[in-house]
């Protein structure tokens, strides 16, 4: 795995796996898998799961953090999104159910360094 050697700050809103896994891409029933835990993973080391294994959503940030676990309710009746819990039939998030609040999470994490740069 692929040490970080200076803190940047890209969001990515992703699919989780039980280990910690954390993915990017969705195609073809399959999810591509690019950070474990804290650490982005070198190309060399990227993963291919199926997308039956994604427990939920995250919003994560190319420096570590991590916003709060959104879980993958499997049944629609299971839903509950004051409990961070939806349905989704797909790998891929729930837009318009997470989008919002998970960005609102990043937004607030980049903010005080959004603004460092902005004063100079």
């Amino acid at each position: 795995m692929a040490e970080k050697t200076h803190e940047r700050h890209e969001g990515l809103l992703g699919a989780t796996f039980a280990d910690g896994g954390v993915g990017s891409c969705y195609a073809n029933g399959k999810v591509l898998v690019v950070r474990i835990g804290p650490l982005d993973l070198a190309p060399e080391d990227f993963q291919v799961r199926p997308d039956a294994e994604v427990t939920g959503w995250v919003m994560s940030c190319s420096c570590g953090w991590r916003g709060e676990q959104w879980v993958r309710a499997t049944d629609q009746a299971d839903q509950d999104l004051r409990l961070r819990r939806v349905y989704s039939p797909y790998s891929s998030p729930p837009l318009e159910a997470i989008d919002e609040p998970a960005g609102g999470q990043y937004s607030d994490h980049i903010k005080p360094f959004r603004d460092a740069l902005l004063a100079g």
